[in-house]
């Protein structure tokens, strides 16, 4: 966990923001890994380089990581969670068109 969003979790809280002291006991029970960046550039760039989850309900930022090939697990209820499936994001690819003859 980036300490950087430690920080964060901990001054959303402070604000009133619903979940954030929630969010923030349990990041401060996982491993602080030191980054350059701060808030969710610092969470992309930890989780590229070692392999993890990342529970969040930024749907932006979930797809940003899952693009970038990382498991994200999304709030579901009040006591579960979504797993969202890392990988390129699916392309539509446009219809072929016939030409007139």
């Amino acid at each position: 966990m980036p300490s950087s969003v430690i920080g964060e979790l901990e001054r959303l809280d402070a604000r009133g923001v619903p979940f954030a002291g929630a969010a923030a006991k349990l990041a401060r029970r996982a491993r602080t890994v030191p980054t350059r960046s701060l808030g969710d550039a610092a969470l992309l760039e930890a989780a590229a380089r070692q392999p993890c989850w990342v529970a969040t309900g930024d749907r932006a930022l979930a797809e940003r990581l899952s693009a970038g090939g990382v498991g994200v697990l999304r709030p579901r209820g009040r006591s579960g969670f979504t797993v969202v499936r890392a990988g390129p994001k699916t392309v539509k690819r446009p219809a072929k068109v016939r030409r007139a003859r």
